[in-house]
């Protein structure tokens, strides 16, 4: 099945769905816009109405829209339709491209569960960038790691690359009371839901079990897919599995 997003740079958007299990393939583009066949210096120019997009091809079997969905919300910033992080213009605007009524559906739900501004759209013609541009990651990694570097939020990294951990009550999912789930914000794989979420008095938010994929190193937890670090599981938690799952907000998105 095929899922077109764009969210920023095409380059940083490919490095990151390229990692996920069940991606059969992605290509960077343009779409959008109502000139055909763009050159990269027209859409940066943000005279053509198109946006640098990403076309994933992937298997529903192993990784759901949702998931996809997910990860694509996690790397831009929803707030913004005027650019992302250090880049601005038109082209770098946030748009969800649906291709069937049900990725719509899913779609809306992501984007009416926060104040944003991600546009929706039907998916149109997908205009392949020029070969220098596909995987870019791979082919400049010295200036694609500095440039990437600066997306980077310094707090996530500490937490989730360095196993470091955020101050008690200061934090955005402590107290959440809200219905929903709870993503790793390294990959979007689903985690945690709101119904196994409790009050642990610690100043973190605190789960009896887990429904994603994840690995233990003694109390530490990691993500299974992204191997980002979560927090840490205890067994002090309550009744049916009186297990605690004390994870750092930073490394967790809450969708409703």
């Amino acid at each position: 099945m095929e899922a077109i997003f764009a969210g920023g740079c095409f380059w940083c958007l490919q490095s990151e769905f390229d990692k996920v299990e069940g991606v059969l393939s992605t290509e960077v583009g343009y779409t959008g816009g109502s000139v055909e066949a763009p050159t990269y210096e027209a859409v940066c120019s943000g005279k053509t109405g198109h946006a640098e997009a990403m076309r994933v091809m992937y298997d529903p079997k192993r990784v759901s829209y949702g998931d996809l969905l997910a990860l694509f919300w996690i790397n831009i910033e929803p707030n913004r339709d005027d650019g992302q992080f250090h880049d601005r213009g038109s082209q770098y605007r946030p748009i969800i491209f649906y291709s069937n009524e049900e990725q719509k559906r899913e779609a809306e739900r992501v984007v009416k569960s926060e104040p944003n501004k991600v546009a929706l759209s039907p998916a149109g013609p997908f205009f392949a960038a020029e070969e220098e541009h596909q995987k870019y990651y791979k082919k400049n990694p010295e200036h694609y790691s500095a440039y990437h570097g600066a997306r980077l939020n310094r707090e996530r990294e500490r937490v989730m690359r360095e196993e470091g951990t955020e101050r008690p009550f200061k934090n955005a999912y402590w107290d959440c009371k809200e219905q929903g789930v709870y993503r790793c914000a390294g990959c979007g794989q689903k985690l945690f839901l709101s119904e196994d979420k409790f009050d642990s008095g610690t100043g973190w938010p605190s789960f009896t079990s887990v429904v994603g994929e994840v690995g233990y190193n003694g109390e530490e937890v990691h993500c299974k897919r992204c191997k980002g670090h979560l927090g840490h599981v205890f067994d002090d938690g309550p009744p049916p599995t009186g297990k605690r799952y004390c994870i750092n907000s930073i490394a967790i998105h809450f969708f409703k």
